[in-house]
């Protein structure tokens, strides 16, 4: 306990006097997320158990969709599979929710924190929801997050309400360290529900019988996406018919466009593989 106290203050000061300390792919200590029983999980526990069970359903049946990638990512960031499980505290697996602060996407990045971390932006294209490359920048994220705090609580804490906040709440007084129950009450109202809610879902995914939760099969991931150049703008409702696809085919595979059309400079368009040579 004493070295991990000795890191989190030497990772504090390297991160407050502006330099930015290189994150390790993975990490030999506290990989997996600790799992905390508390009054302020069992709260949440009846939350998603009670008032908020259809979105929970419908979130775990969404995951299917997005999850394989998302494992795939982590392990090779060398990052607890628990975290697979934060886009559905974050969006219940919804690739174009939107948040009351502007947080869009599945990750639920804002759009400061997307340039950040390489999600561009502009008025045909926002890849904040696009499930791949949001999912590889909300990694680099949570390894950054993770390298600065020295913990996962805190490290999520911070990925909801941003670093700088927790940091600043986080200081130690005579070498005290302070995890995330210990700043609890300081935190915003959000952040506070967020960790806690992680752990509430973890609980429940782990063991459903015992909270009277039958969980639906996860959907299947898409396959078999093809990429292909497409040098002008079109719309994407006229290439589904032109291609006799399902309306609305195009728009789920590319979710990041913003105008259901391909912007007016070259694009690499995702189409079913069987239709690429057609297009």
């Amino acid at each position: 306990e004493d070295i991990r106290i000795l890191a989190a203050d030497l990772i504090g000061r390297i991160h407050g006097a502006g330099r930015r300390a290189a994150a390790p792919t993975s990490t030999s200590w506290d990989l997996a997320l600790p799992i905390v029983d508390n009054q302020h999980v069992q709260r949440e526990i009846q939350s998603f158990t009670n008032g908020e069970r259809e979105q929970f359903l419908e979130g775990y049946r969404r995951s299917g969709l997005y999850r394989p990638l998302i494992l795939e990512r982590l392990e090779k960031a060398g990052l607890p599979s628990q975290l697979s499980w934060l886009p559905l505290v974050e969006s219940w697996f919804k690739v174009r929710a939107l948040s009351r602060a502007s947080a869009l996407g599945m990750w639920q990045f804002i759009s400061s924190t997307g340039v950040r971390y390489g999600l561009g932006r502009d008025s045909w294209v926002d890849e904040r929801l696009d499930p791949e490359k949001s999912t590889d920048a909300a990694i680099a994220y949570l390894v950054d997050l993770h390298g600065l705090f020295g913990d996962w609580p805190k490290a999520l804490a911070g990925y909801n309400c941003g670093e700088a906040r927790v940091l600043r709440l986080s200081r130690p007084q005579e070498g005290e360290y302070l995890d995330f129950w210990d700043l609890y009450e300081l935190l915003p109202r959000e952040t506070r529900r967020y960790v806690p809610r992680l752990l509430a879902a973890l609980q429940i995914i782990e063991n459903p019988a015992k909270y009277g939760m039958t969980l639906p099969a996860p959907e299947a991931p898409p396959s078999g996406v093809a990429t292909l150049r497409v040098e002008r703008s079109v719309r994407l409702d006229r290439l589904d018919a032109a291609l006799g696809l399902p309306a609305g085919t195009l728009a789920t595979i590319n979710p990041e466009l913003r105008r259901q059309a391909t912007p007016r400079r070259a694009y690499d368009l995702r189409v079913p593989a069987g239709q690429a040579e057609a297009l």
